[in-house]
């Protein structure tokens, strides 16, 4: 679970920046 935890932290920022 090493390539999902990097596309969810994109998500997460995404997300925190918006």
């Amino acid at each position: 679970n090493t390539i999902q935890s990097v596309f969810c932290c994109c998500c997460c920022c995404s997300v925190q920046k918006r």
